[in-house]
């Protein structure tokens, strides 16, 4: 505040850190018609990125962001295989994603060295991870869990809607999930 600071450091706090503030700044700066025209790069058909978060005045006036699974993970596979941007910088957004510091929900259930690149985010009623998990094994997948559910919370302390989600990340490790 009072401050300057780089997009792309903007960027990063968005991300690690979960920061509204700079995911709004960013907001801001890039419009909702670049970020439109990221979704439209990925193929999402559902998702709108229309306000700012916790913009009461613009969702009061009709402006809402929807997002859907099915989207996020189409975001990360374009992401992943390097659709949306050269190898350079798509790996660099990668170890953007992997530096999350949020690690409550789906990195809860994964094993703890596993490479995650991820991005979780969480309203009262709402929680949402979406993450390209690297296993030894085997080549990455994408996992995307979209809770609606009264187990959300807004606060930053682990609730139910966490351990769910870590509780579908840990089947989804052991194979436990259709399609995996």
């Amino acid at each position: 505040l009072g401050g300057t600071a780089t997009l792309r450091w903007l960027a990063q706090r968005m991300i690690v850190a979960s920061s509204n503030l700079a995911a709004n700044l960013v907001f801001d700066q890039v419009g909702a018609h670049r970020v439109a025209e990221v979704w439209r790069l990925a193929g999402a058909v559902r998702s709108v990125t229309a306000r700012g978060i916790e913009d009461r005045a613009a969702r009061e006036a009709g402006l809402d962001n929807i997002v859907t699974a099915a989207d996020l993970a189409g975001l990360l596979a374009a992401l992943g295989t390097g659709r949306l941007a050269g190898a350079t910088a798509s790996a660099q957004m990668l170890d953007t994603l992997a530096a999350q510091e949020w690690r409550d929900d789906l990195a809860a259930g994964l094993p703890a060295a596993t490479r995650v690149a991820y991005k979780n985010g969480w309203v009262s009623g709402v929680r949402h991870a979406a993450g390209i998990v690297h296993r030894p094994d085997a080549d990455p997948y994408i996992l995307v869990v979209c809770l609606a559910t009264p187990l959300a919370s807004d606060t930053d302390e682990p609730d139910e809607a966490c351990r769910l989600v870590a509780g579908i990340a840990a089947a989804s490790w052991a194979g436990e999930l259709p399609g995996r």
